[in-house]
């Protein structure tokens, strides 16, 4: 409490049995992920447009979300991105598409003390600087 950093309290692990916040994983299998997603050993083409553009509401207007990727423009290049916490972990991967980069971010704190986005945004700006600046999501 008091902005104090404290770990995860305890969670059975019989509580992690899907993949809405109980899927382990490393960076070296999340880079095999979006190399896989630049193919279409998991998805076919024609899905992988369809998951990345964003959706059509009933009143004509769009939202920058795909079936579970946010879906963004930033200085002409193409942004998709997902980001998650669970039990005192964050992620986020942000996928340049139209420059084939990809930044993913593992941290070990709750959302409260971490934004994985910004420092995903901050990452990329390091390295691609015409993407950048991306405006993140007020809290």
């Amino acid at each position: 409490m008091n902005g104090e950093i404290k770990n995860q309290e305890w969670v059975s692990p019989t509580l992690n049995t899907t993949a809405d916040g109980a899927l382990y994983t490393n960076v070296v299998d999340m880079a095999k992920w979006d190399a896989s997603l630049y193919t279409e050993k998991v998805l076919k083409k024609g899905s992988l447009d369809q998951m990345w553009t964003a959706v059509r509401l009933n009143d004509g207007k769009t939202a920058e979300y795909g079936f579970g990727w946010d879906v963004t423009n930033v200085n002409g290049h193409r942004l998709i991105e997902h980001g998650g916490a669970w039990q005192g972990f964050t992620t986020q991967i942000s996928r340049y598409v139209d420059d084939k980069f990809t930044v993913i971010v593992l941290t070990n704190l709750d959302s409260e003390h971490s934004e994985p986005d910004k420092i995903a945004h901050n990452v990329a700006a390091i390295y691609k600087p015409a993407p950048a600046p991306v405006p993140t999501k007020e809290r």
